[in-house]
């Protein structure tokens, strides 16, 4: 287990979360704010899990899955890209059936709280412009919008730890 707050677990994903995923990577209002289509097949989950088990051996890329404590049920996921020794990109997924619970903010919080042990100094992430709940999200958690950075629709938001 990477994280657990109140309510979740933050763990290591698995080749047997593939259902799981496709319910939510598969929903296409909950993709519409994702920057890839939703997946049309269990395959295509799976190639994904493959391209994360490699990515996280190679440490580019850290991406878990996110639990409920009460029934160990997968509600998203959480992602740690590093793009440099002092700076990290961030993005969640939470499945349509579980917005509006308070999830992604108590999950970004543990996440910042993980991400605080490791060496980045600043934390990226990135809302569509139309995304307002994942804007008011980031803000509400001590991220900064970038009015003048704004590319294909996304608003950009840095966090800075504090040292």
């Amino acid at each position: 287990m990477i994280v657990e707050t109140d309510r979740l677990k933050i763990r290591n994903l698995a080749l047997e979360d593939k259902k799981s995923l496709f319910e939510i990577y598969s929903d296409k209002e909950a993709m519409r704010f994702r920057g890839s289509k939703p997946f049309e097949t269990i395959e295509e989950v799976v190639e994904m899990l493959n391209r994360t088990f490699q990515k996280l051996e190679s440490k580019e890329e850290f991406r878990y899955a996110v639990d409920l404590k009460e029934n160990n049920e997968i509600i998203g996921t959480f992602l740690i890209k590093p793009i440099s020794e002092n700076e990290c990109e961030i993005g969640y997924s939470i499945g349509k059936n579980y917005w509006g619970r308070g999830y992604g903010k108590e999950l970004v919080k543990g996440m910042l709280k993980y991400i605080k042990k490791l060496p980045f100094k600043t934390i990226v992430a990135t809302s569509r412009k139309e995304n307002i709940s994942s804007i008011m999200l980031l803000e509400s958690v001590g991220f900064k919008l970038f009015p003048e950075k704004e590319i294909n629709n996304c608003r950009f938001f840095e966090y800075f730890l504090e040292q």
